[in-house]
């Protein structure tokens, strides 16, 4: 029995690299007309962008591409959260929601470091990609500084109404964007991060398998040009799809990214076209969206 476990677990995260390769796109986001949810939120979407483009104009400088990094960090998340809930899934029952906790965090964070660097021709940056050993090195060393409470980096101009109370998931974007800001700041201590963390959370950063998806994401966010697109055919890679596309489109100010946000969750709160582990994935990629929108908003880009 374990062993038919194990290999079902396995062909599963083949499966996973697989679609993951080449991982994003640009080209127009399309719905999946079998689903519900996915018809509501595309016609959700069709009117917003119309009266955008009727009423608003892009009035701060560098809006766009900063939404595109901003939509790197969700892209990022969810997809490597993915990666690594498949991953963990190979270690202990338990491991797939640990591997899809610090999958998440590290994707979202290189996502946007990637993006940053690729987007604003930053050579230091593209002359050191930042990898998810350095990251997760980082993210240990944050966890092992008692001066650190990442409750008091919760948005303060954004307020995500959560369905569920799950730290992993309302402290997501929190973690993210201190984690950001001390890898390009490069103020973090080198501690060995597997006398820190756990031992699932390590076997999935080191995974063959989540390094093969972390290169394929990584590489397709660095030429991003136009508006992200994931390649998958589920449910919730094609609602984060449009959630994107609305994103960059649509949104102009802290209101606008917070009416978003909730709008979409409360759409997938009370969908049962998605899996309970989806929705905690996208929950989470939100959260991301959230705390980036307020990191990236207070630098000059």
């Amino acid at each position: 029995m374990i062993r038919k476990k194990f290999l079902f677990l396995f062909v599963g995260c083949v499966i996973w690299v697989s679609c993951s390769e080449h991982a994003f796109d640009t080209h127009n986001v399309v719905a999946d007309s079998n689903s519900v949810l996915l018809t509501k939120m595309s016609s959700f979407n069709d009117s917003l962008i119309q009266s955008r483009v009727e009423t608003r104009g892009w009035v701060k400088p560098g809006a766009w591409k900063r939404a595109q990094v901003i939509a790197a960090d969700c892209g990022g998340a969810w997809s490597l959260g993915k990666a690594g809930f498949w991953a963990g899934g190979l270690f202990s029952p338990g491991g797939a929601a640990v591997g899809a906790t610090i999958g998440a965090l590290i994707g979202g964070t290189c996502g946007s470091y990637t993006a940053y660097a690729s987007l604003y021709w930053s050579r230091a940056l593209l002359l050191h990609p930042l990898t998810p050993q350095k990251a997760t090195t980082a993210y240990a060393s944050l966890l092992n500084d008692e001066n650190v409470n990442f409750e008091e980096y919760v948005p303060k101009t954004i307020n995500v109404d959560y369905p569920i109370l799950d730290d992993n998931i309302t402290l997501m974007g929190a973690k993210h964007n201190v984690l950001l800001k001390s890898i390009m700041l490069d103020d973090f201590k080198e501690n060995d991060y597997k006398d820190i963390l756990s031992d699932e959370e390590v076997k999935v950063i080191e995974s063959k398998e989540y390094k093969a998806s972390f290169d394929s994401i990584m590489a397709s966010i660095s030429v991003i040009d136009g508006v992200l697109v994931l390649k998958g055919n589920d449910v919730g890679t094609k609602l984060m799809n449009l959630f994107y596309d609305v994103f960059q489109k649509y949104s102009e100010d802290s209101d606008d990214v917070q009416f978003l946000i909730n709008k979409y969750i409360d759409e997938v709160n009370s969908t049962s076209e998605l899996s309970d582990e989806d929705k905690k994935l996208v929950y989470s990629s939100l959260s991301v969206i959230a705390s980036s929108y307020e990191f990236w908003s207070n630098i000059d880009l």
